[in-house]
Order: structure tokens, then sequence, then C-alpha cells
């Protein structure tokens, strides 16, 4: 998990050798990088738990997304084939965009599925 402390621990040891001179920084980014990978993968592979386990935190929030202006259309591609619109919304109650009077605000652009 990139979150967990002994991991962010770990990579500021390695970064700390690195400054040392105790390991060499090639080194250093493959495992970074195997570490995140393999992250990466187990978070794909739970994809479903996690869409699931957010949902219950983000109820309704879907129906928010929706109804929020397209910014762009086919902004880019899901790996299932999906094209995704890029949104701007505005948190519940924030009182419109920016406080320059921009697009986006505390809700900042989103994206939706389209």
């Amino acid at each position: 998990d990139l979150s967990k402390p002994v991991l962010r621990a770990r990579m500021e040891r390695g970064m700390e050798a690195i400054a040392q001179g105790r390991l060499q920084r090639e080194d250093f980014l493959r495992e970074a990088l195997d570490i995140a990978q393999r992250c990466y993968i187990a978070l794909e592979r739970n994809a479903p738990a996690l869409d699931q386990a957010l949902s219950q935190h983000f109820a309704g929030r879907s129906e928010v997304v929706r109804r929020a202006p397209v910014l762009q259309a086919a902004f880019s591609g899901c790996r299932c084939g999906a094209s995704l619109e890029l949104r701007c919304h505005t948190a519940v109650g924030d009182g419109g965009g920016r406080a320059d009077g921009g697009p986006g605000g505390p809700g900042g652009p989103g994206h939706g599925r389209g």
C-alpha cells in the first residue's frame, strides 16, 4: 500500500542512502517502481471492491457529476473502451465556481463516464 508509513519511511531511507553515496539512484528507482507496480496491479485486480467501498462514502455524487456541464467531450478513454468526459462541478453548497469567477472551484474539474 503506497500510503503506509512504513513504505514512505523505506523510500526516505533509500533517498538518504543515495545522498550519502551508499545506494545507486538506478537501484532505488528500480525497487521503488517495482513496489508501485505491485500496488497498482493489486488495486487493478481489486477495482470492484474499491468501487464498492468508495460508493458507500460518496453515495449520490454520481448524479451531481452527471448534471455537471461537459467541458470537453471524449477527453480521454478508459481501458474498458468507454469515452471519458471532462466535467466541471462544484461542491454542494459552495456557491459556485472559483473565487475569481472562473470555472471550477472547490469541487474542481471532474470527469464522468460517457
